[in-house]
């Protein structure tokens, strides 16, 4: 028993010695905190906030239900007006400029206009 204790006072006072006792209650004291705020912020009064767009009804509700299917019409439609844009925009130009940019303008007024 007393190489025992005498191996513990030893430890002790190396840890003393060497500051890292403080250290480890230093980030005992930290966790300790970390799960105090992890705990307060896993009430149920705090949700996220989605944006308020057609988007967001993908994922808040159910793949069957009306809005999920008013998200996808919205979107299909968007997407169709999209393409009908740009198939336009590539039917009114010619083999060397398809998309009809026009002529003589500088390149960044072409970098703009196709952006």
């Amino acid at each position: 028993n007393n190489t025992i204790s005498e191996i513990q006072q030893g430890v002790e006072s190396r840890l003393k010695d060497d500051g890292l006792s403080e250290r480890l209650e230093l980030i005992e004291r930290r966790i300790d905190d970390f799960e105090d705020i992890k705990s307060d912020s896993d009430g149920d009064d705090e949700k996220y906030k989605l944006p308020e767009s057609t988007f967001s009804l993908f994922i808040t509700h159910h793949p069957l239900s009306v809005p999920f299917a008013f998200a996808v019409f919205t979107t299909a439609l968007s997407t169709c007006c999209l393409g009908l844009t740009l198939a336009e925009s590539v039917s009114t130009g010619t083999q060397g400029n398809v998309l009809g940019i026009p002529g003589g303008v500088s390149n960044a007024v072409r970098t703009a206009q196709f952006f």
